[in-house]
């Protein structure tokens, strides 16, 4: 007698799945027709390689940006150091006599 109430369990579940199945099969066409209807076509979501493709291709450029702004800071530093090194030698600094 058991056996028969898990049968019945099964085919009852799966006559729901094959019920589910049939009315979004029905239901289908229907966002498609109130799509045309109202004029406006929804953008297709990017897949999951365009959007790591345009991470790689942001971070190319932002670390580009930033090596050219670093070495540029650099060289803005170094070309201030040579202009601004004094002439003379500093006479200011403690001599340690033992």
């Amino acid at each position: 007698m058991n056996n028969h109430f898990h049968d019945s369990l099964y085919y009852l579940k799966r006559a729901g799945q094959h019920a589910k199945l049939g009315v979004e099969a029905h239901l289908s066409p229907i966002p498609e027709r109130v799509r045309r209807a109202v004029g406006s076509e929804p953008a297709p979501e990017p897949t999951r390689l365009e959007s790591v493709r345009e991470r790689v291709t942001e971070f190319r450029v932002n670390a580009g940006n930033r090596s050219r702004a670093t070495s540029n800071a650099a060289r803005t530093r170094a070309s201030t150091e040579r202009t601004d090194e004094p002439t003379t030698e500093r006479t200011d600094e403690p001599t340690t006599e033992r």
